[in-house]
């Protein structure tokens, strides 16, 4: 498994860096688009597994997320996608309410996937757009990248306290500030490299609320998963599970990272 695990990062991880960085903005929309619609599909056949209207559905409401995104190129086309999501929510649970045996549950697991992760991923979109926009791209890789390794390692070895045992069992308290601490080394090497322009100790204090954030992110994955009663979101990536295993943790991520540059402005800035 963790041969595996590194195989797959070291395959797939250069190529998706290279459309991120090399790549024009149409090439990086369709890689995101990509990306949602695979973590959307893992979402809706963990939760609702013999339903492909639902899922077919669900992955409309996202497509109308990060259309609007990729169309208006402002948070205001995100709200514009987040209301028709809500409008088809609506109009999804009265056309098939007699369709479900707990129409209100169904409403709001329709509603959650898409908002959550498509919201996330029109985030991300509109990230690119902001100055230093792929500067802030590949600090939230690394940013996140580093606290899941550094969890994971300094959890395995050093862990002994549980973090949230009833959600995951495998998670501990040592690992988690291991991975906020590799966040943080992190974070100022990749400004010493690669991104002068910024404020120092306000990257440093930002990579560690990224890293707060996305472990808040993995463990929300977690209880998803728990509650379908699946180990992981799908098998695309042998070693890492599925797509939504992989980005849980840039999820929380790109919320916290895109509204706090997009209010910040300059304020990160040398």
């Amino acid at each position: 498994m963790h041969r595996e695990r590194i195989l797959t990062a070291l395959l797939l991880g250069p190529l998706v860096l290279a459309i991120i960085g090399l790549g024009n903005r149409i090439a990086f929309d369709a890689l995101m688009i990509l990306v949602c619609s695979l973590a959307l599909y893992e979402y809706f056949s963990m939760l609702f597994p013999k339903d492909l209207l639902i899922t077919v559905l669900g992955i409309a409401g996202g497509f109308m997320m990060m259309g609007s995104a990729i169309c208006f190129q402002s948070p205001a086309g995100v709200a514009l996608g987040f209301s028709a999501l809500i409008l088809l929510t609506v109009v999804m649970i009265i056309l098939t309410y007699s369709r479900h045996q707990d129409p209100l549950r169904t409403m709001l697991s329709f509603f959650f996937g898409p908002a959550y992760i498509s919201g996330a991923i029109s985030m991300l979109i509109l990230l690119r757009q902001e100055p230093f926009g792929l500067h802030w791209i590949f600090f939230l890789i690394i940013t996140v990248a580093a606290a899941d390794t550094g969890a994971y390692y300094v959890g395995t070895h050093l862990g002994r306290n549980k973090l949230c045992p009833a959600i995951s069992a495998g998670k501990t308290r040592e690992g988690a500030v291991g991975g906020i601490a590799a966040s943080a080394i992190f974070s100022i090497l990749f400004w010493a490299l690669f991104f002068r322009e910024a404020n120092p100790l306000s990257l440093l204090l930002l990579a560690v609320v990224v890293a707060v954030a996305s472990q808040f992110g993995d463990l929300a994955e977690s209880v998803i998963k728990r509650s379908c009663g699946v180990k992981d979101s799908g098998r695309l990536l042998p070693g890492h599970g599925g797509i939504l295993d992989r980005i849980d943790g840039m999820i929380m991520g790109t919320i916290v990272l895109f509204w706090t540059v997009h209010l910040s402005g300059p304020k990160f800035y040398q």
